[in-house]
């Protein structure tokens, strides 16, 4: 007598698999900057008002500060930028410069950086600091935007009609224009 050989099925579940890994941990720290005055005598200070408002004076409750004054880029060394890609802080394409806003004695203050959008729809713009452009040794070098893309896309959006307003807020006095 011969048995027939017994067939054996073996179900099992769909295993799951599930992949956790842990979230980056960035720290960034940076050092204060150390300051040395040193003086060499009393300071004289003549503190003279003025009778009537200077026409590039800041409006009041403007945020100006020495700084503000003093700031800004020589057109020349940044001229080039105007058509360039402009990177983050990751490495990655950030946007393009479309323009330049600059100052009554010809300083560059602020860059115009536009991103996002297809074929003319959509793009965003964001007025950006001069002083937040890392430009290269040369003209071929990339230009990084010390910002990452999130703190861009929260800057207020740049509006052409008010580039006078702009100077006025900032502290870069009245006169400022756009390079193009």
């Amino acid at each position: 007598m011969q048995q027939p050989a017994p067939q054996v099925t073996v179900r099992q579940p769909e295993p799951q698999v599930t992949v956790q890994q842990p979230r980056p941990e960035v720290n960034v720290q940076q050092a204060q900057p150390q300051v040395t005055v040193q003086q060499p005598g009393q300071p004289q200070v003549t503190v003279q008002q003025p009778s009537q408002p200077q026409a590039n004076a800041p409006r009041p409750g403007a945020q100006t500060s020495p700084a503000a004054q003093t700031t800004g880029v020589d057109l020349q060394s940044v001229q080039g930028l105007v058509g360039k890609n402009v990177y983050g802080t990751n490495g990655r394409e950030a946007g393009e410069v479309r323009n330049l806003l600059i100052d009554r004695s010809g300083r560059v203050r602020a860059v115009v950086v536009e991103w996002g959008g297809f074929l003319g729809l959509g793009e965003r713009q964001a007025l950006v600091p001069v002083e937040r452009i890392r430009l290269g040794a040369n003209q071929n070098d990339r230009a990084q935007l010390n910002m990452t893309r999130e703190e861009l896309e929260a800057l207020p959006r740049y509006d052409s009609d008010r580039v006078a307003e702009y100077g006025r807020e900032r502290g870069w006095g009245e006169g400022l224009r756009l390079y193009r």
